[in-house]
């Protein structure tokens, strides 16, 4: 679910988008919720990418809609995943979503139609990513294209659980005020893609499996509205970063 309060996304919609976000950065970490992990000898592991389902993506059917939708935020990384393909059971998973949302009668839900027999007539879902800790090929657009470095190897022979991903050092940026970014990598070197306007220092090669950047928004300091907002004032960024691996 997505936080935001778009059409149709009531508040219980929005906080089980938040609660997901704020799982995805705790899950990892071992100190949040200690007392838990000692209890129940559980162990902490970390995600991959985190993604909501975007509810107003427009496509058409068949597979094409996986490639000829027009997103709602044209920068974001947006995924279709068409329902028309075969499941192990012999349905299309379109199908399968009809069947199951009949046990959901609280919403209603209780005499949804079937899916459509043609998969011609069947539609995507859509999915944004959020956020990602393993690297991925921006505008790909294959079925699985969602799960790349996550649960499958990212292209360019990395091996499956490296990881990619940007913090900084504020919530949210001003114009003309510096901020640090640091880009976590194995190996290699680190460049960023930086809205225009927008400045960066540092020699981006990767040391102790890090990065630093200072990274300062176009604009005089103490100017209003020209920086760019993010959650956690990472994605602005972590968007635009590119990483050259040494490996082959």
């Amino acid at each position: 679910m997505t936080p935001s309060p778009i059409p149709s996304q009531h508040g219980n919609h929005q906080e089980a988008g938040r609660l997901a976000v704020e799982a995805y950065y705790l899950a990892a970490d071992p100190h949040a919720f200690p007392t838990q992990l000692t209890k129940e000898h559980l162990k902490t592991w970390r995600a991959g990418r985190l993604l909501h389902q975007e509810h107003l993506a427009k496509g058409g059917t068949g597979p094409s809609c996986e490639t000829t939708f027009t997103p709602t935020d044209s920068s974001a990384d947006v995924y279709g995943v068409w329902g028309g393909r075969t499941s192990r059971q012999g349905k299309t998973w379109a199908q399968i979503e009809a069947v199951a949302s009949r046990f959901y009668a609280s919403q209603g839900w209780a005499n949804n139609p079937d899916a459509p027999s043609d998969p011609s007539k069947i539609g995507c879902d859509y999915f944004t990513q959020v956020d990602s800790r393993v690297p991925f090929t921006r505008g790909s657009h294959a079925p699985d294209a969602a799960l790349e470095g996550a649960v499958y190897p990212a292209a360019g022979g990395l091996p499956l659980g490296t990881e990619f991903y940007l913090t900084t050092s504020a919530f949210s940026v001003a114009p003309g005020s510096p901020f640090t970014v640091t880009a976590h990598a194995p190996s290699g070197h680190v460049a960023l893609s930086l809205p225009s306007g927008w400045t960066s220092t540092g020699t981006g090669h990767v040391l102790d499996g890090t990065a630093k950047f200072t990274v300062t928004p176009a604009g005089p300091p103490g100017a209003y509205g020209s920086a760019r907002r993010s959650p956690r004032g990472t994605a602005a960024v972590r968007r635009d970063a590119r990483w050259r691996s040494p490996i082959p």
